[in-house]
């Protein structure tokens, strides 16, 4: 809630607002490089109010811009079987926190593709009008992502050697259009093809991360346990990626993660963890799974922490 507005779970604040009571309220402090920063967030059933040091602010970016979250579910492995849109996003959280511009140029580009699209829809002579402002500002975001990538496949191979040694892994960005085509060729190449789908067809917004195992997709070949670790290893290395840049700890939340996993890897997952020098928080219903293995404990029944 501090770190993005919402609970990770639903954008709903009803299911979090005690019964009987009209809103719910929380209260924080992160510090950063010795910088203390304030939080306050007031949730009704139809309203936000969001205080950072003092301010109301507005916009939950600004949230996410100073306490960088990750959060890793049971549920994430569905980063690696489901749909292009979850590693994309996977992505843009990481250049989001290492690119100061990149979210303003990212909102540049939307804009201008959903005015192409709706001009494919509906008069497609001023379609290619567009054209330029989707090329250039498509080339700009896929370098700053084929950058980081980058970056983040050195630090990935890594964590991939200490989870899964004996297996051999092929992870590739593909940017969203043809190699070998710039992104205004591949506009013009397809623009017939795009009048008749009314839809913009290249671009960054297609992009995505392909990942193979001993040559076989990975969604084809890793079991549950196997896609859990890959996740995970995927997201410590992110936030191992963003503290080398920023200088800056994270904040990661592990829910219920562990239940899952042998005693072995349950060890290997906490030991990575800690090494990537972020403050971690995890849950779990049998605190056996968590011993000896954490700072501190907490224990919830009732809705009483203790």
């Amino acid at each position: 809630m501090l770190g993005r507005g919402r609970s990770f779970r639903s954008s709903r604040a009803a299911p979090l607002i005690c019964t009987g009571k009209k809103s719910l309220e929380i209260y924080g402090e992160y510090c950063a490089n010795d910088t203390l920063n304030k939080i306050g967030i007031r949730k009704t059933l139809s309203d936000t109010e969001i205080h950072l040091n003092g301010e109301n602010i507005h916009r939950l970016s600004q949230l996410a811009v100073t306490v960088p979250l990750q959060i890793l579910t049971p549920q994430s492995y569905q980063l690696l079987d489901r749909g292009p849109e979850y590693r994309r996003k996977f992505i843009e959280w990481g250049v989001f926190h290492v690119e100061h511009q990149y979210s303003e140029l990212l909102k540049r580009f939307l804009r201008a593709m959903n005015q192409r699209n709706a001009a494919l829809k509906s008069n497609q002579k001023i379609a290619r009008a567009w054209d330029k402002e989707v090329a250039d500002c498509g080339e700009l975001i896929n370098s700053k992502r084929e950058r980081y990538f980058g970056q983040l496949n050195t630090l990935l191979e890594n964590e991939l050697k200490c989870f899964m040694p004996d297996l051999e892994f092929d992870i590739v960005w593909r940017r969203g259009w043809k190699a070998g085509l710039t992104l205004s060729d591949s506009l013009i190449q397809n623009f017939e093809r795009d009048c008749e789908r009314k839809f913009t067809g290249s671009g960054p917004q297609r992009a995505d991360i392909e990942i193979r195992i001993n040559k076989i997709p990975v969604s084809q070949y890793a079991s549950r346990g196997q896609q859990k670790l890959l996740v995970a290893a995927l997201c410590i290395a992110q936030l191992k990626l963003s503290r080398q840049i920023t200088d800056r700890k994270s904040v990661l939340l592990v829910d219920d993660l562990a239940a899952e996993l042998d005693s072995h890897n349950r060890e290997m997952l906490f030991s990575r963890f800690k090494e990537s020098g972020s403050q971690v928080f995890l849950t779990a219903t049998d605190p056996q799974l968590l011993s000896g293995m954490v700072d501190s404990m907490f224990h919830v029944e009732h809705g009483s922490l203790a």
